[in-house]
């Protein structure tokens, strides 16, 4: 089965298919899936009892997806590109401005090559890598923020992260 161009509706976001589905005994994938959004659709994606409130989020986000591989065993690889954006989380201050960047995300890993944000009038950058999101996630990050930067790397366990290692550096940041 050959799809050019099919238009679904994944939590009322409309996503336009283009692909190869083989009805075979196993299902076979081959799609590419892609959508344009606004930023604010992450709040009705986060549960819940999640940890971040997102107070404000707005501006233009490009969506696409990779499926392959068999129904019982599918492989998948997303992006998510934002230029322009704004957020604002609870609790975290300062809203962030000119948020540019992709987030890429597969079966078992994510990523942030560089995304880039103004606060309060100056620069910032935040860079994220995470491995084994199915088991206990290893997340690297680098910050460089107006005064201070950040490295850390830490593992996410059920009830707890455990910081492995990590710097702060309070002052003009790079």
């Amino acid at each position: 089965l050959r799809l050019d161009g099919v238009t679904a509706r994944l939590q009322e976001l409309p996503v336009r298919f283009d692909g190869i589905v083989e009805l075979g005994p196993p299902i076979q994938l081959d799609l590419v899936g892609e959508s344009a959004v606004d930023l604010d659709v992450v709040r009705s994606w986060l549960p819940p009892d999640a940890p971040i409130i997102v107070r404000e989020a707005s501006g233009p986000v490009r969506l696409r997806v990779q499926l392959a591989g068999t129904m019982p065993q599918p492989r998948w690889d997303g992006e998510a590109s934002v230029s322009g954006g704004r957020l604002a989380l609870q609790g975290l201050g300062p809203v962030l401005e000119d948020l540019t960047g992709t987030v890429r995300v597969s079966n078992d890993a994510m990523s942030v090559p560089a995304l880039a944000f103004v606060v309060d009038g100056k620069r910032g950058t935040l860079r994220i890598e995470a491995a084994d999101l199915a088991g206990m996630p290893l997340v690297d990050v680098e910050a460089h923020l107006p005064y201070a930067s950040l490295t850390g790397r830490a593992r996410v366990r059920p009830d707890r992260v455990v910081v492995e290692a990590g710097t702060l550096a309070i002052g003009q940041s790079r």
